[in-house]
C-alpha cells in the first residue's frame, strides 16, 4: 500500500528518559572525573570546572578577568602561539566564568588530544598574566562597557540584579570603570594561584575515550608540578534580603523600554522545582507560553517576551524579560500580571496542559541527545550534589502533574506583591 503523505504519522507519548550515567572514579591526585564515553564519532570534550566564580572574589571583576586572561599567554606560549595551535588542529577552547564556577573547555578530534593537551595544561598550570595583554582587555572592555550603559537592555539587568540579589552582593554589583581599571595582574595571579588547583577542580570528560585517552589524561591532570592549593571554601554570599521594588528609570529619545520583573527564588534541589519549571514553561517560557501568545501573537505589543527560572548553587531567582515601545509598557506590564492572575483563578486547560509536556519532554530529549549534551546536563546536576534521579523526577512531574497543583503553585510562586519591577527606558 503506498504511503500518503497527506495523513500526519500518530503521534507517540514520550514515557522515559534514558540517560546515560558517567563512569566515576578519581585521579591519582584526588581530581573527580565523571567520564561519558558514548558515540561513534571521533571526538572528546574535556571540561574542567573549578570553584573560581564570583562568590569567592577579594576584588571586583577578579573572577571574570582571570578566566579571560586564561587565552593571553603562559610561560610556554604567547597567546597568538595558543590561538594558533588551537586552529591548526581545528579545535575549539571555551572559557566561561559564572557566579560559583569557572570552567575550561576543550572540544577536539580525539586523535589531537595527544598534541593539545599540553597547551591546556599551560593554560591551565602556567598563565602569567602579561601585562600588555590585560592593558588591551581592559582597554577594550571598558570601551564596551560604555556602549553598554547607554543601551536600556543592560541598564535594567543591571538594576533588576541589585533589586533581587541586593545592592551590595557579589552577584550583582554593577561593572564600572574605576573596577577595570584597579585590577592587576597580582590579584589576577593570586585569584588563579588560589583556585585553579586540582583541589578544587572537576573533570568532564565526553566522547569516544579510550583507555590511551584516560591514560594520557592521568599523565597530564596528575603532573606533580601541579600543586594542590588548599582551598577555602567559604564565599561572601548571604541570603538574599528582598523587598519588593518598582524602579523606572526614563531615558530621553527612547522607543523602546526594557522591562524587567521578577523575585528571589530557590534553585534545582528544591522541591517545588519541578512543578514550577512546568508552570513556569505554560506562562512564559516557550514560544506557545501565555505571556508570548498575549502581547506578540494577539496584541503585538513586543517582538519577545519570556519569563525563565535562574538557579544557582546558593539560591536563585526567578524573572520576566522583554523590550517593548516606549508607549506601551505600563499595558505590557499590567497584562504580564493579568496573566498571572489567570493562573491563581483558573485551572489550566487540558489540551494545554498536554502540549506543553509534550514540548518538554522533547527538550528533555534534546538535553540527553549525545555525548557532550548529556555530559553538560549532568555537570548541572553534579555541581548541586545531584545526579541523574533529578531528571528522572522533572520527566515523572511533567508527566504526571495536575492542574489544581499548578494553580497551587502559581498562588504561592506566582505572586504580584513579590515582585520587583524595572523599566528603563520609559516615561517615568
Amino acid at each position: 500500500m503506498p504511503l500518503n503523505r497527506a495523513i500526519a504519522p500518530p503521534l507517540q507519548a514520550i514515557e522515559a528518559l534514558r540517560i546515560t550515567d558517567p563512569e566515576q572514579y578519581h585521579l591519582s591526585n584526588g581530581i573527580p572525573v565523571y567520564l561519558f564515553n558514548m558515540g561513534e564519532q571521533e571526538v572528546v570534550e574535556l571540561r574542567l570546572v573549578f570553584e573560581a566564580g564570583r562568590y569567592f572574589e577579594t576584588q571586583k571583576l577578579q573572577a571574570a578577568f582571570t578566566n579571560r586572561m586564561l587565552r593571553e599567554g603562559t610561560i610556554k606560549y604567547a597567546a597568538d602561539q595558543i590561538a594558533d595551535r588551537i586552529e591548526h588542529y581545528g579545535a575549539i577552547v571555551r572559557y566561561r566564568c559564572s557566579s560559583y564556577h569557572s570552567s575550561i573547555t576543550l572540544s577536539t578530534v580525539a586523535r589531537h588530544l595527544p598534541a593539545l593537551l599540553p597547551t591546556l595544561m599551560s593554560i591551565i598550570r602556567e598563565a602569567n598574566f602579561p601585562q600588555e595583554r590585560l592593558d588591551t582587555v581592559l582597554q577594550n572592555s571598558k570601551q564596551k562597557l560604555l556602549l553598554n550603559k547607554q543601551r536600556n537592555e543592560y541598564i535594567a539587568e543591571e538594576a533588576f540584579n541589585k533589586l533581587i540579589l541586593g545592592n551590595d552582593s557579589h552577584l550583582a554589583y554593577s561593572s564600572e570603570v574605576k573596577y577595570y581599571d584597579a585590577l592587576t595582574t597580582d590579584a589576577l595571579r593570586a585569584f588563579y594561584q588560589q583556585h585553579y588547583s586540582p583541589s578544587n577542580c572537576r573533570l568532564f570528560i565526553a566522547g569516544k575515550v579510550s583507555e590511551a585517552h584516560q591514560q594520557l589524561i592521568e599523565q597530564h591532570l596528575s603532573d606533580p608540578t601541579w600543586a594542590a592549593v588548599t582551598h577555602n571554601a567559604s564565599s561572601t554570599f548571604e541570603p538574599f534580603q528582598h523587598q519588593p521594588q518598582q524602579l523606572r528609570i526614563p531615558k530621553e529619545g527612547s522607543v523602546q523600554a526594557a522591562v524587567r520583573i521578577g523575585c528571589p527564588l530557590f534553585n534545582k534541589t528544591h522541591p517545588d522545582y519541578a512543578g514550577l519549571f512546568m508552570l513556569n514553561t505554560i506562562y512564559g517560557g516557550y514560544f506557545g507560553s501565555r505571556l508570548n501568545v498575549n502581547l506578540r501573537e494577539e496584541k503585538g505589543l513586543t517582538y519577545s517576551i519570556y519569563s525563565a527560572m535562574v538557579s544557582m548553587v546558593k539560591g536563585g531567582y526567578f524573572y520576566i524579560s522583554t523590550d517593548v515601545r516606549v508607549d506601551a509598557w505600563k499595558q505590557v506590564v499590567d497584562e504580564i500580571y493579568r496573566e498571572m492572575e489567570r493562573l491563581h483563578e483558573e485551572l489550566i486547560p487540558e489540551e494545554e496542559l498536554l502540549t506543553a509536556r509534550n514540548y518538554l519532554m522533547g527538550v528533555l530529549l534534546g538535553y540527553f541527545d549525545g555525548a557532550f549534551n548529556t555530559a553538560s546536563t549532568l555537570q548541572g546536576a553534579y555541581l548541586y550534589d545531584l545526579d541523574a534521579a533529578h531528571y528522572h523526577h522533572i520527566a515523572n512531574t511533567i508527566r504526571t502533574i495536575t492542574p489544581i497543583e499548578l494553580r497551587d503553585l502559581a498562588r504561592k510562586y506566582l505572586v504580584k506583591e513579590k515582585m520587583s519591577e524595572v523599566v528603563a527606558g520609559g516615561n517615568a
